[in-house]
């Protein structure tokens, strides 16, 4: 082969790579830079693969009421999404309950977190901190709130302002025994009445009914859907 004839070649075996990497990036440049309809570049969320309160809170109360929660389900014909329904009812039922724990969160969570923006004419307020310094569960949570409060006052406020402000803490819901239908059977179950039906069940434990009194204890309702009723009657109810 003549030294033409080889220059020739090496110059069509680079001409060829080039094109080859070239349409490699081309390829990707769509997955690299994200377009909107109107062909402008798609703004990235600064948010976007960070923790949240709101997901922490929920698998705080999925975990802590898991009996509640699948009693929960029993009751309903379209399982799936049932633990956003049963965490959202437990949030309006206990609305003093996530703002605290949402403050708390973000003060343990500052450098996963983004700041919430405030203008430069707004005012910012800081009030003393009435958080919890530690709570594992959601009693031990509402306990120790319930302590804070009766010492300090608690200023009321349309929105929760920073992570020290906490919601104004609302008068505890009273509990009662309420009918409660499982396996086709009505009985008595603690819980808190709502005026949509819709009642926010306090506990697994279960009475017997006739005609709307309470009867003798028959069981708690477990994990798996099974009733125990080999255990104590609680004395609270």
């Amino acid at each position: 082969m003549s030294s033409l004839a080889s220059s020739l070649m090496t110059l069509r075996n680079m001409i060829d790579q080039m094109i080859e990497s070239s349409g490699a990036s081309v390829k990707a440049a769509p997955n690299a830079l994200k377009l909107t309809k109107s062909g402008k570049p798609r703004k990235v969320s600064d948010r976007k693969g960070k923790p949240t309160a709101r997901d922490a809170f929920q698998k705080m109360i999925c975990e802590d009421m898991k009996a509640e929660l699948e009693a929960f389900k029993a009751t309903l014909a379209k399982k799936q999404g049932a633990q956003f329904s049963f965490v959202s009812n437990y949030k309006k039922a206990h609305p003093e309950v996530y703002p605290a724990f949402e403050a708390k969160w973000k003060a343990e969570h500052a450098s996963d977190t983004v700041p919430d923006t405030v203008s430069d004419n707004a005012s910012v307020k800081t009030e003393t901190s009435i958080v919890p310094e530690t709570a594992s569960t959601v009693s031990e949570l509402v306990v120790q709130l319930e302590k804070k409060v009766a010492k300090k006052p608690v200023k009321t406020a349309k929105k929760a302002i920073t992570t020290e402000v906490v919601a104004a803490i609302q008068p505890k819901v009273e509990e009662q025994l309420l009918p409660f239908t499982f396996n086709t059977v009505t009985y008595l179950r603690p819980g808190i009445r709502r005026e949509n039906g819709n009642h926010l069940w306090v506990s697994g434990h279960l009475w017997m009914t006739k005609k709307g009194d309470k009867g003798h204890y028959y069981g708690v309702i477990q994990e798996d859907g099974s009733v125990n009723t080999d255990g104590d009657e609680p004395s609270s109810y």
